[in-house]
């Protein structure tokens, strides 16, 4: 299995193996390589020092953008895990701890993120799980990487960056229909038709109960 990586290195190493694989020779890309090594220097100056935190929900190798940022100066202080470190995000964890000995990892499905053990935690947050439980209002909003592959997709999530550090997001509070505004639409449309063709339309809901008794 092979997941969405912002590694300028891991990724021009993977257009080789399909080079090899594929017995073809890929026309030269390595001015788009240099851009996407430009993109994320023009993010880390834009963003700083501002303490960044990663959501595995948003990329699924979240210890291995956290290496990348981090070799290229951001502050990254927390990530985000389902169940603990997968074995293919290992050795990237091993770095990333070698590089911030003191940034914290945490599990985001655990009981204790109800706790909000991290509100107003000042952070710029890489995915929606590390928004809610930070409360921040900088949020690059992105699921499952969304596509950004390659060296086209290096650029975009800088650019995300640079536009949650930003600007400010209220991901659900007084809004008429609690969503974040890239998919409202999308789910309205998506009711209405299910509506008019008399059908129903399913969906996942994430919750939290915070101060529930014990027992």
């Amino acid at each position: 299995t092979s997941y969405v990586s912002y590694d300028p290195e891991e990724i021009e190493a993977d257009y080789r193996k399909l080079e090899t694989q594929l017995g073809i020779t890929l026309p030269d890309f390595s001015s788009f390589k240099t851009e996407a090594i430009q993109s994320i220097k023009v993010a880390q100056k834009t963003v700083g020092s501002y303490p960044i935190a990663i959501d595995y929900q948003a990329v699924r190798k979240p210890f291995t953008l956290a290496k990348v940022l981090l070799d290229y100066g951001f502050n990254v202080q927390m990530i985000c895990t389902e169940n603990g470190v997968p074995e293919f995000e290992k050795e990237a964890c091993l770095a990333v701890m070698q590089k911030n000995p003191s940034i914290k990892i945490t599990d985001a499905i655990s009981h204790k993120t109800a706790c909000f053990e991290f509100e107003n935690m000042k952070c710029l947050c890489i995915g929606f799980d590390c928004g809610y439980m930070t409360k921040s209002k900088h949020v690059v909003v992105q699921m499952d990487d969304e596509g950004l592959y390659g060296f086209y997709g290096i650029k975009m999530l800088m650019k995300q960056i640079i536009s949650a550090f930003e600007n400010e997001i209220d991901v659900v509070n007084k809004k008429e229909f609690p969503t974040i505004d890239d998919v409202e639409n999308k789910m309205k449309e998506e009711i209405n038709k299910a509506s008019q063709d008399l059908d129903s339309i399913g969906g996942i809901i994430e919750t939290a109960i915070i101060n529930l008794p014990v027992g």
